[in-house]
């Protein structure tokens, strides 16, 4: 689930108003929305899962689900 904002360019909002981080459970975000059941791959199995390399993620950035920026954040 996306927890952290991208700060590369992606306009999208601030951590404090991302849906994963208003509701801290899976069955409360299902509720929400109306599903019966909800769930989340792990990062490594979504990078699986779209045939990455887990080997080469050095050279990706998946900071938005792991919160491990690749460069340090100069921020306001």
């Amino acid at each position: 689930m996306v927890k952290n904002p991208c700060f590369y360019g992606v306009d999208m909002p601030i951590k404090e108003e991302l849906f994963a981080n208003i509701h801290e459970h899976e069955r409360a975000m299902g509720e929400v929305i109306g599903a019966d059941s909800l769930a989340f791959l792990s990062t490594e199995g979504l990078l699986e899962a779209v045939d990455v390399d887990l080997a080469e993620t050095s050279s990706r950035c998946i900071a938005c689900f792991s919160g491990a920026y690749p460069t340090k954040l100069y921020l306001k």
